[in-house]
């Protein structure tokens, strides 16, 4: 890839923490990743850090409470870092993001990478509690995965953002753990959401409640729509309806 396309992490203010936990929610199936890491932003007041700059990303920025923000973000918190976004990545751009954020994950000296996202399930109308999966780089991620209870994915086929991520962890010796919540395949899932979260609280050891996005779970859905439209598209270029099921054994 020639350098005009090339991708980038910007900080706009330091970013001294020592062995962070990296965590990515970028959008995917039910928009889990999304929809966890914009509540996290919230409910722990993350600061705002830094972000992706490339020229594979659209020409736009975000107005919020009159302040402008790039499209894919950087947040901190004390020693947890915080990647997400507010469009769907594009094919052109999974690869050389996912090196970027490992390549920065390493230079930071991370401690390991978490990447939170949804699994389809068929039948995700009947569960009340979506159930949590794990795919992991290495041994020790497997470790975080058996701290946190999260049940192996023993069988299945990982397909984009995340399947490069954690190709390239194991490549650079970074652990990545991918938390997967049963999900509804094309529309936004707070409640898979919630599961991931309470997961993801255990494992960096800080409380995250999801009373509230369970409350406006109706509101969070409506609101998202139209990112959930055009993260569907992308997803099907990439071939993503591959891992749209969970293996038999686990349903």
């Amino acid at each position: 890839m020639s350098e005009k396309y090339s991708v980038k992490i910007i900080e706009e203010k330091p970013i001294d923490s020592k062995e962070p936990i990296v965590i990515i929610g970028l959008p995917d199936v039910g928009l889990v990743g999304t929809i966890s890491a914009f509540h996290m932003v919230q409910e722990l007041k993350m600061e705002y850090v830094g972000f992706i700059e490339s020229d594979l990303l659209p020409p736009m920025m975000f107005v919020h409470k009159t302040e402008i923000y790039p499209p894919v973000r950087v947040y901190k918190l004390n020693n947890i870092l915080l990647v997400t976004s507010e469009i769907p990545i594009s094919e052109y751009m999974i690869r050389p993001l996912a090196k970027e954020i490992v390549a920065w994950a390493k230079a930071k000296n991370a401690k390991f990478i978490i990447t939170l996202g949804g699994i389809a399930a068929p039948n995700r109308m009947e569960i009340d509690m979506p159930e949590c999966f794990s795919v992991f780089s290495d041994k020790s991620a497997g470790q975080l995965a058996q701290k946190s209870k999260l049940t192996p994915l023993e069988e299945g086929v990982m397909v984009g953002m995340y399947a490069e991520l954690l190709k390239h962890g194991r490549r650079q010796g970074i652990p990545v753990l991918t938390i997967l919540a049963q999900s509804f395949d094309r529309y936004p899932d707070p409640g898979a959401a919630a599961s991931v979260l309470n997961k993801v609280s255990e494992l960096i050891d800080v409380r995250i409640s999801v009373e509230e996005l369970v409350k406006r779970a109706e509101e969070i859905r409506i609101k998202m729509r139209e990112l959930m439209q055009k993260t569907d598209q992308t997803l099907r270029r990439i071939g993503k309806a591959q891992e749209l099921e969970v293996p038999p054994m686990y349903t």
